[in-house]
């Protein structure tokens, strides 16, 4: 009878079900990283963190990651042993007991300790217990330990042995509210009670007496496990003298027999279920107050209950950690609750994984989707079957995305996107109906298919049909539309006689007046980004709105309020894709993909749910499957079936503040709190303070909230003071801040985490950090640094003022010469102008006297040498500005070099009485240099070897071609057996105005051999010297020899080809010249006035009248003494050619040349220009000025009268030939544009008047605009003709391309020509020609 009573107990406690979704089961996280998964003991201390003892070592968990400490080869005699038989704790320690003595851990630095009793460092600790300030109790078999803060002191304490056998301790329980201390053992139970010291043996309990652990429940009863006699309660007094035990009769669901070992138990605060582990079975109790029974309760199946559990621990937030030889299982505690419907019956009929896309429950509490790719389906939760729609409806609704329940009818409306039609279904007595049909074109006479709709309590139908709201009233009258101006993203109902709607911009109230809808706006407007449209709509109670976006924004708005305030940050919306925004009832909830976040708006609480939560069985959820029940309950439904979570009672506690704890601190990959290392730390870090070596680097900082229910939604932010201005936040699962390299300097890392809430709480300081400077930022190295700069500073000084001094010594000196050049350079250009009247003074005498050839070639000769040495002068000043150019040419180089010795220096040395000897091999050989730049260097170095050697010394000149690999060089030698030149000044003898001291600085000017040096370089070659003071020297010039068709190629500028005239070295003897003008021909004599006509114009009156002495004799001189003169003598006078110098007061030579270039009377007269500037620069400017020629003074007027001679010929040539020529082509004058465009202008004239017989000089000047005067000189100076021979001329080359073509006879090209009979036509015709017409014809056929 008593065993059918127990067992009906037990069917009754089967019969108890908790809520399956209110506890969460989930294997230890960390299972796999333990030192072993024989776990041996759980224990969570003060601070929060959990320690999981196993057989092979003690691991710290902080809701990320596991520290386990254990004796092995990298630490030796870190623990006593690795297997760990009890936990406990004070205020300063964790005591950790081993199978072989005892360990003491510092709850700040992690440092591990032994104590000083020398057996607890080896004994079997079985037991540990703290009554929770400072005493820890320790059970040494039989025998008691009682140690006091701070522990130098133990008082033992050994247990009786009642029947004759030792007292082992199983375990100890501290009763705090009554101060007593428990003591189980194999002789039964003794209590200790600290007012007292009174130790009480208990009766036995049982037949074997022997209690394995005690347990107090929140009521305060006790519990007892044993190990063969099954779970007890235990009765009693305060005074402990009536004690009574009643034991729980617990049958395995396995064996169907009485389980009878129990040894661990606990209570969770959610149900208040008592927890037990035994043998076989995990077991959650409910005690019976009436029969005093402890009732099974039926857990969920994905509980494991048959795992090989070790211990039941419940933490600070009541959450179950089960220990197993296997791996471990959390029990959380919810007091929300999730339901998961995973449609099994749809899996097994269709054979498909459900797949929803609407979700909606009628009035009777049936919930109606549509599943992908089938159709309509109706799932009864009461008796858990789901009735699939007939063929038809499948038909109708295999393609809807859009559904919405009817309160009126109990069914369903339905919208397809290809369907114009949307429909009402009904389920009754077993079938589904079509009740109603709406045609959606009816509205607009267009169709768009629906994407929203909702069924308002007075039956009226709203929908949204792309941008347009449509109402179906319930009598079934006409369907409603608004205007198409309006485009409606959203819309929600707050009642049955309003809809709010959306656009992108504003809120409208939508209102049913009659026949017609009217769209109110609301002053509560948007602040969208650019395409950014609202998406839902959800109107709450108190009159705001909650708004939605399609960029994943969340606004709310009050009446009152002018525009929306963004909550986006609050519920960290970033990057989501939110699904369906839903309210009721103070319950706000969002759908995304794969979460649910519920706010609840009275209490300002947030939770997120994700899919992984819960056990929940839909792990992808859908826009159009979710809604809210009356209660606030979301239902969901998507990919796998549906669910429905159950916000927390508004009456539920709110979330406890959590404190943000520090687990570890990393250089490196290297922990300094559980491995501290001395390079990277100062002194023994804690939890609180940590002091960085200069060598750390990479360092890391890792926190928790020791939330382990919920680690993984945690948010943490991070700032550390004295770095960082702004907070660093951390994503979800993330728990740590890093740094790479600290400045020296004191830190304090603050940090913030979400509560379950999702509120940021109160910002804790975690860590207050010391980096340390190294060696080169201590006070002692930046004063060794100060001082250092000092006398840095005062060397440098030093050393400056000297160098200062010496530059100055040679600034000065340089300036010194440097003025010295600068005059001698702008004199030069003064000098050159009376060296061309010595020059012209010096032909006119050449010319006159030729009797006096001797005074003439010394006249000469010194003309020359000034000449070079003013010319080195400006050739020195262009190296030392970077504008000295090669002018390469091609020529025979042994004979130029015969030739400069013959003409300059054989005289010279014979005059000495020096030996010049000249070794040069015979014949040709060409090469291409820059003969002007050789010249002057080869000038340089025999001057001054036949100046420095004495009489009857020999210097020799050696020019040689010498093979350079596979190049060739022309060598340059000459040796002298002169004073030489010491050692030391080798060096220098190139430097720039050095002059040497053996005497000579006298005779030189210093710039000689260091132009020489700079003009070899500038043709890649090299100048050497080898020297012996009294017994000569030896200079080597190399230059590389370019073979005559090849280009010279320099890494200066680059060379430019100029006029030959201009270019060629001047290598003509001065005893070898000639008169520049002979006497007049007898051609001239009998020419008289037809002598060409020339204009001169200088300044210098000397020169301008000697150019006129000895031109005269061949040309008719006209001067002027600046550009003004000469513009008035061009008006007066007809002029063939004009000689201008540049630099002239008033009308320069350059403004004189472009304003007869750009007059048309004067265009046409050559100009050569005269100048004593001689480079690139200035010949340029002359060109581009207009002239025509270029002669650099001092020049010899041989080559003026040349130039001149040469311009007028080429250009009298020209003439004839374009008289002589039978077809117009005026191009061949070759005159310039503007000329020859006034040329053309005329022939067109001309050809015009072509047939005209008296079309004469009046008339074309008329044409052309000028008068008859400058038609007359212009032309005949252009063409040689006269105007009106100019016309005949023009006419007869017309009349030649006529008869050229053979279509007109002789008489009709006279008449077309405008000749007055075909007569005169013939005479002038031969007359230019020398041919009869008839004859031209015959010569063309």
């Amino acid at each position: 009878m008593k065993n059918t009573f127990y067992l009906l107990l037990f069917w009754l406690g089967l019969s108890l079900k908790v809520p399956a979704q209110a506890i969460w089961s989930m294997d230890f996280p960390f299972a796999g990283e333990l030192p072993s998964n024989e776990m041996t003991e759980l224990y969570q201390d003060e601070d929060g963190f959990v320690w999981i003892g196993t057989t092979n070592g003690l691991s710290r968990y902080d809701g990320y990651r596991l520290q386990t400490f254990q004796t092995d080869y990298r630490h030796p005699g870190r623990l006593t042993h690795n297997h760990i038989t009890c936990i406990a704790e004070d205020s300063a320690y964790l005591w950790v007991g081993t199978r072989k003595g005892l360990n003491l851990v510092d709850k700040q630095t992690y440092r591990i300790t032994t104590p000083g009793e020398a057996p607890l460092q080896t004994a079997y600790i079985r037991s540990l217990c703290s009554d929770g300030k400072k005493r820890i109790w320790v059970a040494l078999n039989d025998r008691l330990l009682e140690s006091r803060f701070p522990y130098h002191e133990y008082t033992s304490i050994k247990l009786p042995s009642p029947n004759g056998k030792p007292s082992y301790i199983n375990s100890f329980f501290y009763e705090k509210g009554k101060e007593r201390l428990w003591i189980c053992t194999s002789n039964g139970i003794f209590v200790y009670t600290d007012s007292t010291q009174e130790l009480r043996h208990l009766p036995p309990v049982g037949q074997t007496n022997s209690p394995f652990t005690l347990f107090q429940d929140r009521d305060g009863r006790y519990w007892l496990t044993t190990w063969g006699e099954g779970l007890w309660q235990l009765l009693t007094d305060e005074t402990l003298r009536h004690v009574e035990y009643i034991r729980q009769d617990i049958q395995s669901p396995r064996g169907k027999v009485a389980d009878s070992k129990f040894f661990s138990t606990s209570q969770d605060d959610t149900f208040g279920y008592i927890w037990a582990l035994s043998y076989n079975n995990l077991y959650a109790f409910q005690y019976d107050d009436r029969t005093g029974k402890l009732i099974p309760v039926a857990l969920p199946k994905y509980i494991d209950t048959g795992k090989m559990y070790t211990k039941i621990l419940k933490d600070h937030d009541g959450n179950l950690w089960l220990s197993s030889y296997d791996r471990g299982t959390l029990l959380t505690f919810h007091t929300e609750t999730i339901r998961s419907y995973p449609l099994n019956d749809l899996r097994k009929t269709l054979d498909w994984m459900p797949n929803l896309l609407t979700l909606n429950r009628d009035t009777q509490g049936r919930f109606w989707f549509i599943q992908d790719r089938f159709g309509l389906c109706l799932h009864g939760p009461q008796h858990g079957k789901t009735v699939f729609a007939t063929p038809e409806i499948q038909n109708l609704t295999v393609d809807a995305r859009v559904t919405a329940s009817s309160p009126v009818s109990g069914g369903l409306w339905v919208a397809a996107p290809h369907r114009n039609q949307v429909y009402l279904l009904t389920y009754e007595q077993g079938t589904f109906k079509v009740n109603r049909r709406i045609r959606l074109s009816d509205a607009s006479g267009d169709y768009v298919p629906a994407n929203q709709m909702e069924e308002t309590s007075d039956g009226k139908l709203w929908l949204r049909s792309g941008g347009r709201m449509l109402c179906q009233p319930a009598d079934g009258t006409s369907l409603l539309s608004t205007p198409d101006s309006l485009h409606f993203t959203a819309f929600a109902h707050r009642d049955a006689v309003s809809v709010w709607a959306s656009t992108s911009r504003r809120l409208y109230i939508i209102k049913v007046k009659g026949k017609r809808m009217a769209c109110i706006p609301h002053p509560l407007a948007f602040q969208n980004h650019e395409d950014e449209e609202v998406r839902f709509l959800c109107p709450d109670d108190s009159g705001g709105f909650w708004i939605a976006t399609s960029m994943g924004r969340i606004l709310y708005g009050q009446p009152e309020d002018s525009v929306f305030q963004d909550f986006s940050d609050r519920f960290d919306t970033q990057g989501m894709t939110i699904l369906n925004l839903l309210w009721r009832n103070h319950h706000l909830w969002l759908v995304s993909h794969n979460r649910f976040i519920h706010y609840d708006t009275q209490r300002h609480n947030l939770q997120q749910y994700t899919s992984s939560d819960g056990n929940m069985s839909t792990p992808i959820f859908r826009d159009q499957a979710a809604f809210l029940s009356a209660d606030g309950t979301l239902y969901a439904g998507g990919r796998g079936g549906f669910v429905s979570v159950t916000p927390p009672p508004s009456s539920a506690p709110k979330a406890l503040s959590r404190a943000v704890m520090l687990t570890d601190f990393k250089s490196g990959m290297r922990s300094m709190l559980f491995n501290p290392s001395g390079r990277y730390v100062s002194g023994q870090p804690d939890r609180h303070t940590l002091t960085l070596q200069p060598e750390a680097a990479n360092l890391s900082v890792s926190f928790s909230t020791l939330d382990y229910a919920r680690s993984g939604k945690v948010r943490y932010a991070y700032r550390l003071e004295g770095l960082d201005t702004d907070w660093n936040y951390l994503q979800e699962g993330e728990n740590t801040a890093y740094y790479q390299k600290l400045p020296k300097g004191n830190y304090r890392l603050v940090v913030k985490a979400t509560d379950r809430n999702g509120q940021w709480q109160a910002p804790v300081t975690l860590l207050s950090l010391t980096q340390l400077p190294a060696w080169y930022e201590t006070m002692w190295a930046y004063a060794a640094y100060v001082t250092a700069a000092f006398l840095l500073i005062f060397v440098l000084l030093r050393l400056y003022l000297q160098r200062l001094r010496s530059r100055n010594r040679l600034q000065l000196q340089e300036a010194l010469t440097q003025a010295k050049l600068d005059y001698f350079t702008n004199i030069s250009h003064d000098l050159l102008t009376p060296l061309s009247v010595i020059s012209c003074v010096g032909d006119y005498w050449e010319r006159k006297y030729p009797a006096e050839e001797r005074q003439t070639t010394v006249l000469r000769h010194n003309i020359y040498r000034l000449k070079r040495l003013l010319q080195q002068v400006l050739d020195f000043r262009k190296t030392e500005n970077g504008n000295m150019v090669l002018r390469p040419e091609e020529g025979d180089i042994f004979a130029f070099a015969r030739q400069l010795c013959t003409h300059h220096f054989l005289p010279l040395a014979e005059q000495k009485g020096v030996r010049l000897n000249l070794r040069i091999p015979k014949g040709e050989c060409r090469g291409t240099l820059d003969f002007d730049k050789v010249d002057k260097i080869l000038y340089n170095l025999l001057s001054n070897a036949v100046k420095y050697t004495p009489n009857g010394k020999n210097v020799d000149f050696i020019v040689e071609i010498r093979q350079n690999g596979t190049e060739k060089d022309v060598v340059f030698t000459v040796q002298d057996e002169g004073v030489g030149i010491p050692a030391k000044e080798q060096q220098r003898i190139f430097d720039r105005f050095y002059t040497g001291s053996n005497g000579r600085s006298g005779q030189s000017n210093g710039i000689g051999l260091a132009l020489a040096r700079e003009l070899t370089a500038l043709h890649h070659g090299s100048l050497t010297l080898e020297s012996e003071p009294g017994k000569g020297s030896r200079f080597t010039v190399t230059l590389p020899w370019v073979a005559p068709s090849a280009t010279l190629v320099q890494n200066h500028p680059e060379a430019q080809p100029v006029d030959a005239e201009m270019s060629a070295p001047d290598i003509t003897a001065p005893e070898a010249s000639s008169p520049v003008a002979q006497g007049p021909s007898p051609e001239a004599e009998e020419a008289g006035n037809d002598r060409p006509s020339i204009l001169l114009v200088d300044d210098n009156t000397q020169l301008l009248e000697m150019m006129e002495k000895i031109l005269g004799t061949k040309y008719r001189v006209l001067t002027a003494e600046n550009g003004l003169e000469a513009l008035e003598q061009l008006k007066a006078h007809a002029t063939d050619l004009v000689v201008s110098d540049v630099m002239m007061p008033g009308m320069d030579g350059f403004a004189l040349c472009r304003k007869l270039k750009s007059q048309l009377e004067t265009s046409h007269i050559p100009v050569i220009m005269l100048t004593a500037k001689q480079s690139a620069d200035d010949r340029v400017d002359c060109y581009e000025a207009g002239a025509d020629g270029y002669l650099a003074k001092p020049f010899e007027l041989k080559v003026l009268a040349a130039r001149i001679d040469n311009l007028l010929r080429t250009h009298r040539n020209r003439q004839q030939a374009f008289r002589m020529e039978d077809h117009v082509r005026l191009a061949e004058l070759e005159y310039s544009s503007g000329d020859t465009r006034f040329l053309q202008d005329m022939a067109d004239c001309i050809h015009t008047h072509l047939a005209e017989e008296g079309f004469d000089l009046e008339q074309l000047s008329g044409h052309l605009n000028v008068s008859k005067s400058t038609l007359h000189r212009k032309v005949k100076a252009m063409t040689g003709l006269t105007p009106l021979e100019f016309i005949r001329n023009i006419k007869l080359k017309y009349a030649c391309e006529m008869l050229s073509r053979h279509d007109r006879n002789i008489a009709e090209v006279a008449y077309a020509t405008g000749f007055s009979s075909p007569k005169y036509f013939t005479k002038c015709f031969k007359e230019e020609f020398g041919l009869t017409p008839r004859e031209y014809q015959e010569k063309e056929k």
